[in-house]
């Protein structure tokens, strides 16, 4: 069975098309057989995975392998624990010789790698002070998902927008769009249409997102997510946690979904939601970096 540390393709379930890729359909058969193999139950179900099911849950097997191509895994299982798989022994952290263990060590990084730094936390390991080649080279082993994930970021803060760039990184060019967005209340269809614009005379090889999803892709690694919860029309209750299911509010009677029709299709979509912003990670973050900590 493959290690845990060869598994981004749990969180590579879809292509710039909207499509499950090939990796993860191999990969989710992959889990599902040694789910199988490994299962204790005697009518056959296991526990489920999935973002939405988070392992509280057993189906069959056809039922687990549609709500993870729907759903995708729930996040950080790279080890199956639950589904028989023992954990790896971690590897030891050398925090005093790691990003944040010497003093005056962030000043020698640009303004976009401290932003990464930051957002990696004091953990991601030992000796920083290359470029991204030289680090993955002093590694022993393939980084597991989490640091490749670091990694890929790091290049990107020190990537050219295109080849001969001395302005702009692809990172920077990225966030300085989205701020820009925000600032001056861009639509969705004006943005896409200004990143095509700009896309059409930048020279040819650049880095520039074109759209607002891509733009959000290739920086949600950045940021602490919220979740969206789905709310009473009139305020009385939420659709949460053991009332996730319920299509109906409990109390006024009111329907939780109005039903909408786009391209031909008709869809389900909820009449009033809010946004919920965790505190345990936004906490984590704070105290991760010295700078913010102190």
């Amino acid at each position: 069975m493959e290690g845990s540390n060869d598994r981004s393709w749990m969180h590579n379930r879809i292509d710039d098309s909207r499509s499950i890729t090939l990796q993860f359909q191999h990969g989710n058969e992959r889990f599902i057989q040694f789910a199988i193999e490994n299962s204790t139950n005697s009518t056959t179900e296991f526990r489920c995975p999935c973002k939405k099911c988070k392992c509280t849950k057993f189906h069959n097997a056809d039922t687990v392998r549609v709500y993870l191509c729907k759903y995708s895994f729930m996040p950080d299982y790279y080890c199956w624990s639950s589904h028989g798989e023992s954990h790896p022994n971690p590897p030891p952290v050398v925090e005093r010789h790691s990003y944040y263990g010497g003093s005056g060590q962030r000043d020698n990084y640009e303004q976009y790698e401290q932003l990464i730094m930051d957002a990696a936390g004091p953990h991601i390991g030992a000796h920083l002070q290359g470029d991204t080649d030289e680090i993955q080279q002093l590694m022993h082993e393939d980084p597991n998902p989490e640091t490749q994930q670091f990694f890929n970021m790091l290049q990107a803060s020190q990537l050219p927008l295109w080849d001969g760039c001395e302005t702009h990184t692809t990172l920077s060019a990225c966030l300085t769009a989205l701020s820009l967005k925000t600032d001056y209340r861009m639509t969705e269809g004006c943005f896409n249409q200004w990143m095509k614009f700009v896309g059409d005379v930048l020279p040819k090889g650049h880095s520039m997102p074109k759209d607002f999803y891509n733009a959000k892709k290739s920086v949600k690694n950045l940021g602490l997510k919220g979740e969206k919860i789905h709310c009473c029309p009139t305020g009385c209750m939420l659709f949460y946690k053991e009332h996730s299911q319920l299509v109906k509010c409990e109390f006024c009677g009111e329907n939780r979904y109005k039903y909408v029709t786009k391209n031909g299709k008709e869809k389900a979509s909820a009449v009033k939601k809010m946004w919920y912003f965790p505190l345990v990670p936004r906490l984590q973050r704070l105290y991760s970096s010295e700078q913010t900590a102190c």
